[in-house]
Formats: structure tokens, sequence, C-alpha cells
């Protein structure tokens, strides 16, 4: 005897794989929403003493490199820990992880494109893509409440405008406490509360 779905069924399945993906994305996704958050919200107020502090000028040189580093070690730990943990992959989790990795190449490529042409350009250009990011992941997992640290970045980056360029280092540190800081934190209460 054959066994077909009915188009209810069929909707019910692919229901159940969304909320599947969305708990993955909320037991999973905080910690790295986090972990970045704090490497890049650090980075920025280190950045910014070194641009506003007598004699610290020298870390806002390096500071950058050394959060990078520390990133990226934290994240392929954290990865190799939770590589045999059973989860639902959808499409929707291949395209965000795949937007978040569009988005850290972009860095790199702003990073370098801008460095010697414009150095004040670097800030908002790397706000902007993380802006369109953060909206892009918010859209991917219809999260409503993540669509408000969206609005708060786009009013943040008005800022760019209309504050000296010493003050972008804390800018950023702003967007990122509000689109990663405080979303991840929020991802992963949740997380713990659905298990």
């Amino acid at each position: 005897m054959e066994n077909t779905f009915d188009s209810r069924q069929s909707l019910a399945v692919i229901m159940k794989m969304i909320e599947q993906a969305r708990g993955n994305f909320k037991k999973g996704g905080g910690k790295y929403f986090v972990l970045w958050g704090y490497v890049v919200a650090l980075a920025s107020l280190a950045h910014f003493l070194g641009v506003v502090v007598p004699g610290w000028h020298v870390v806002g040189r390096y500071v950058w490199l050394v959060a990078f580093t520390v990133g990226v070690a934290l994240t392929v730990v954290l990865s190799f820990r939770d590589r045999n943990r059973p989860q639902v992959r959808t499409y929707v989790s291949y395209m965000l992880r795949r937007i978040w990795i569009t988005f850290g190449v972009a860095v790199v490529l702003v990073y370098i494109l801008l460095w010697n042409i414009d150095g004040s350009l670097i800030y908002p250009s790397i706000s902007l893509v993380y802006t369109m990011t953060l909206f892009l992941s918010a859209s991917a997992f219809k999260l409503r409440w993540m669509y408000i640290p969206v609005a708060v970045c786009v009013l943040c980056m008005l800022g760019y405008k209309f504050l000296p360029a010493g003050f972008q280092p804390l800018i950023m540190a702003v967007m990122i406490t509000t689109g990663n800081i405080v979303p991840g934190h929020i991802l992963n209460r949740k997380g713990r509360s659905n298990v």
C-alpha cells in the first residue's frame, strides 16, 4: 500500500521543519551572536580608547587583528564542540550561514579596499553591510523582534554623518551591542527554556 501526503500533511511537515530550524537558531545561533558581539564591541571600545586617550594610538593599530584572531579561534572551538550535536538542516539555516559568511568576506574586503583610500569610510561601510545582514537574518527566521535592533542600527548609522570620525568605533560598539549581544542573550534564554 502506498502512502501519500495530501497538501495539509505536506504543509504540516514543512511548518514543523521551519520550527525545528528556528529552534536550532535559538539554541545554537545565540552563542555565536554573543561571541562575535562581545569580540567586536570590546575591539570597538578599545579602538575608541586608542583614538581619544593620549598614548593609546598603538592599541587602535592592532586591536582588530587581535579581535579577528580571537573571534575566529573561539568560533572554530565552538564549531568543533557542536559538530556531533544533531540538528535539522534546512534551506533557511543553510542560507543564513551563507549570509553571515558573505558578511565576513565583505568586511575583510571593505577593510582592504578602504584602508589606504579613506579610513573614515571603513566603519560606516561595515555598518551598512552589517545592518543589511542583520535584516536578512531577521527576515529569514521571521523573528519580528529582531527588526528592532535593525532599526536601532539604522539610526546609529546616522551618527556617522553627524558625529566626529573619532566616535565611529563607539557607534559600532552600540550597534553590535544592540544587534548581536542583546539578541544573542535573548536567543540563548529562549533556547534554554525550549529544552
